[in-house]
């Protein structure tokens, strides 16, 4: 399955919002990215360094079939003017490593 990543373009200076979506299959013409019609658990992380030895913040969304499996995971409390790192988890699988960064205050 792929877990591709987006973010929000309009960062705040405490807080993001990532977006991903669940789809082995982008295009497929069932309109679910080749995915089942059930909801998905995914979680997330974001992390001050790359390989996530200081994970600042995680949660968990879920990715229902009724929104093509996509997941907006509000992140806030961080630092301004700050890039940080995150990624996606749903079963065994891991999302690339995706970066962003707070506006300045």
């Amino acid at each position: 399955m792929n877990i591709h990543l987006l973010q929000e373009l309009h960062p705040l200076p405490d807080g993001v919002v990532l977006w991903t979506r669940l789809a082995p299959d982008p295009t497929a013409g069932d309109g679910l990215g080749g995915m089942m019609d059930k909801s998905i658990r995914v979680e997330w992380e974001m992390a001050e360094d790359e390989k996530f030895n200081k994970v600042v913040r995680h949660g968990t969304e879920v990715a229902m079939s009724e929104l093509a499996h996509s997941v907006h995971a509000e992140v806030y409390d961080l630092k301004p003017g700050r890039e940080y790192y995150y990624r996606f988890k749903t079963g065994n699988e891991i999302s690339p490593v995706g970066r962003t960064k707070t506006a300045h205050a």
